[in-house]
């Protein structure tokens, strides 16, 4: 009865072990990918700064997205304005 016991508890620390090794691997993943996003958003909005002269972060983004969805297909009649062609 003790072996049972004790066979119980080693699979149930291997268990938590496994466990605890998964949420710390997903912790890192998600500070990494945080940090590539971060980035990510600097260089846009620079970009966008440089281009448009939009200086607020949350801005330039959602002047790209509302850029990239207006030339998308289901949008082509936002697109008749001539705003995509000028350089």
């Amino acid at each position: 009865m003790a072996e049972k016991v004790l066979e119980k508890i080693k699979r149930l620390s291997r268990d938590l072990a496994d466990s605890v090794r998964s949420e710390l691997d997903l912790k890192d993943h998600i500070e990494k990918m945080h940090n590539e996003l971060t980035h990510l958003k600097k260089c846009v909005s620079c970009y966008v700064h440089h281009k448009e002269g939009i200086n607020d972060a949350d801005e330039s983004i959602a002047f790209v997205k509302g850029f990239y969805e207006a030339k998308s297909k289901e949008n082509k009649d936002q697109m008749k304005f001539g705003f995509v062609g000028k350089k």
